[in-house]
């Protein structure tokens, strides 16, 4: 199961792993034996899915040790240890429910109970690695995702791979209950494309904090900017909510016209604050969100451990903001993960899913970037909303409202992902929109294909 999480082509590795899965526990005798198997399986789904995360930690850990990194092998000791707090969490109600419902066909408890210890993660712990974070690039899975949302389109399918396993001991029963689910996905229809939000948008990628595009670099059409977490240094003394007086960033002093979504930090006596906020015109914030979903072991404890001694407080503002291109749903970096931050904004009337991203805290590889990509996908497939994002040391991306990813920028370069509303005076065919990667080295141009 973990294994679908490290590449697009290798999703139904998610569905195989599953039935694979049931098809192994229903073979083992006592309760014991299956509890470990049980425990041992999602653990293994879990640390493989974010392998990755063995390279962050390296690099946040350093510090402790008095060093830039953490020298690996404690880096993985750590990652083994969160592993095993994150898999409790996924493994307790699949414990419960075969303790329970053992004698019943697997298909009618397993499914259900895998996806409750998802949530029950969710709700401890960090909601990375689920089963359906490796579907993005499916297009059968983002329709039903429109249709019917992220937990029914998973349901369904765990449904059928279980029900699969159970025909290898029941016959070919098991087999006609997953026909169903395979009719819904192959006949499922796609939903209409609405990008609109994205015209005006520039999202911002940057290949590291020594230089930030200038307003004459961006298309005239730009009216809203949006910039990668730590694109502005410093520590700022506000607090979350509508600032009055505006609060006037001197790295945008030569800005007029467009509005920015920034990421800042904001400090008080004995507390910091990560947040996202929207500018006017004039480049002073007018408003500040705080990030609400904090890290595990970055900036909350985790499991009783708090190895960076944080002082982050959660933000309670709600994910939405106005500006004059359009309201937003912004959040910051790994709140891509938090589905229902997305689903709330878009309930609020955002129109247009906003990410801003260090990507740094996805270590040197791009495995971990990706996914958070196509989680952002999901998302706005989910809410049938566009979405942006921007990015520092990794990748900026353009998200169709369908969860198609319209372009991604290359690693290592700056620039801006501009999306260009579709010609309606175009002849024959509609005119398709166009995405431009306007960088800061005209010598290197292009845009990176999905």
């Amino acid at each position: 199961m973990g294994a679908a999480h490290l590449h697009p082509t290798l999703a139904p590795l998610a569905w195989i792993g599953l039935g694979v899965f049931a098809w192994g526990l229903r073979r083992l005798e006592g309760r014991i034996n299956r509890a470990l198997a049980i425990f041992g399986g999602l653990w293994a789904s879990v640390f493989l899915s974010q392998i990755w995360l063995c390279l962050t930690i390296t690099k946040y850990m350093g510090p402790l040790v008095g060093s830039d990194e953490a020298p690996l092998w404690l880096s993985a000791l750590a990652w083994v240890f969160a592993a095993v707090i994150t898999a409790s969490h996924r493994a307790l109600p699949v414990i419960v429910a075969a303790l329970v419902l053992w004698r019943a066909p697997m298909r009618w408890w397993l499914p259900a109970a895998v996806l409750a210890g998802e949530s029950l993660n969710g709700a401890l712990g960090f909601t990375m690695a689920d089963l359906m974070h490796s579907q993005w690039a499916v297009p059968a899975m983002l329709r039903s995702v429109a249709l019917i949302g992220v937990p029914a389109t998973g349901l369904l399918c765990a449904y059928a791979a279980v029900a699969v396993a159970d025909a290898l001991r029941e016959g070919r029963r098991g087999l006609v209950a997953a026909v169903p689910v395979a009719l819904w996905l192959g006949l499922v229809p796609p939903t209409p494309a609405d990008d609109e939000a994205l015209a005006g948008v520039a999202a911002i990628h940057l290949a590291d904090f020594e230089r930030r595009p200038s307003p004459a670099e961006l298309p005239a059409e730009v009216d809203l900017v949006l910039w990668p977490e730590a694109a502005f240094r410093g520590a700022f003394r506000r607090w979350e909510g509508p600032q009055d007086p505006p609060l006037p960033l001197d790295a945008l002093a030569g800005w007029s016209g467009p509005q920015h979504i920034v990421n800042l930090r904001l400090r008080r006596p004995g507390q910091i604050q990560n947040a996202i906020g929207v500018t006017d015109g004039e480049g002073q914030v007018t408003a500040l969100r705080g990030k609400s979903s904090l890290v595990p072991w970055g900036e909350r404890p985790y499991g009783g451990i708090d190895p960076l001694f944080s002082i982050d407080v959660a933000g309670t503002v709600p994910p939405m903001m106005r500006t004059a291109a359009g309201p937003v749903v912004p959040t910051i970096c790994y709140e891509v993960y938090e589905r229902s931050l997305f689903i709330e904004g878009a309930a609020l009337g955002g129109e247009l899913l906003v990410n801003v991203a260090n990507d740094g805290a996805y270590g040197p590889t791009a495995l971990g970037v990706r996914q958070a990509i196509g989680v952002l996908a999901l998302s706005a497939a989910e809410t049938h909303r566009p979405a942006a994002r921007a990015s520092i040391s990794g990748q900026a991306a353009l998200i169709s409202s369908t969860g198609a990813v319209l372009a991604v920028s290359e690693p290592g370069t700056s620039g801006a992902l501009v999306w260009t509303r579709p010609n309606p005076a175009a002849k024959g065919a509609a005119s398709p929109a166009q995405v431009a990667d306007r960088r800061l080295n005209p010598d290197n141009d292009g845009v990176t294909p999905p």
